[in-house]
C-alpha cells in the first residue's frame, strides 16, 4: 500500500512539473506555431 502511495506521489510531480514545463514554454510555442504559417 506504502509503495502505491509512492507511485500516485511521483506520478502527481512528474504531471505537475511537466505542466509547468508547458506553461513555461507556451509563448515560444505560439512564436514557433504562428512564424511556421
Amino acid at each position: 500500500m506504502g509503495d502505491w502511495i509512492m507511485i500516485r506521489l511521483q506520478n502527481k510531480a512528474l504531471l505537475s512539473s511537466i505542466g509547468n514545463f508547458k506553461k513555461a514554454f507556451q509563448p515560444y510555442l505560439k512564436i514557433f506555431t504562428s512564424s511556421s504559417k
